[in-house]
């Protein structure tokens, strides 16, 4: 149970080394910024892919949530509780899904930091660490 918790724990701080590279790097903002959103997106979908199995099926889903999440605009608060959920159902002994939730958060660290005041990014960071930790915990009680 300690293992399970320290594992939701390290997948989320991926979000928090994102805003510190986001930080360390703000001359390239402006050039990466499109690469964040692709890297979001794809890091979004394989973990999905990770989750249904790795199948042909959810290849082709991920495919297809790749492309359409260029078209929406999704916030990482529920971003990342959508992955608690993902996260308490995976039953699996490697840890594949957490380090890829921990890679998924670097752009969307990054990109948290680019569209948000510094005041912002604070709350909203600390609000969406600590909903995924809470959230994935609690399922995992009691699913």
């Amino acid at each position: 149970m300690l293992s399970y918790l320290l594992t939701l724990v390290f997948a989320s701080l991926g979000l928090v080394a994102g805003i510190i590279i986001g930080m360390l790097t703000r001359d390239e903002h402006k050039t990466g910024k499109k690469y964040f959103y692709i890297l979001k997106n794809l890091f979004f979908s394989l973990i999905l892919v990770v989750f249904l199995g790795a199948t042909y099926w959810s290849v082709i889903l991920g495919i297809l949530l790749f492309i359409v999440l260029f078209r929406l605009k999704f916030d990482e608060l529920f971003a990342y509780l959508f992955l608690a959920v993902l996260f308490s159902f995976y039953r699996s002994e490697n840890y594949l899904l957490p380090t890829l939730i921990f890679i998924y958060g670097i752009p969307a660290g990054t990109l948290l930091l680019i569209r948000k005041k510094p005041r912002e990014i604070a709350n909203k960071a600390i609000l969406t660490i600590l909903g995924f930790i809470a959230l994935g915990y609690f399922l995992f009680l009691f699913l």
